[in-house]
């Protein structure tokens, strides 16, 4: 893995768009400003915010937020299962 770059995942983990949501895309600017790929969003499907991520045309993931605050254990698990194996999939990481 030496000379590889970090990729770092922002989880946008409220559906709202709001101030932890704008640091959050901020930090992606930031970061893809000088690496193009260094950065990659992650927002809850059918929501707010992924429609303004949408809108504003960078790509990203999409996992269902009902199904991780879930009451249910085992949807809980298989969705955060879903989300993790997602991101392993995206490539090198920090």
């Amino acid at each position: 893995m030496a000379g590889r770059q970090p990729r770092y995942f922002q989880l946008l983990a409220s559906p709202n768009f709001g101030g932890a949501e704008r640091l959050a895309l901020a930090i992606h600017d930031e970061l893809v400003k000088n690496r193009p790929g260094a950065s990659h969003l992650i927002a809850p499907v059918g929501s707010p915010v992924a429609a303004h991520v949408k809108d504003r045309g960078l790509a990203f993931s999409t996992f269902h937020l009902s199904s991780l605050v879930s009451g249910s254990r085992a949807r809980g698990l298989a969705a955060n299962a879903e989300v993790a194996l997602r991101v392993f999939s995206l490539g090198p990481r920090l």
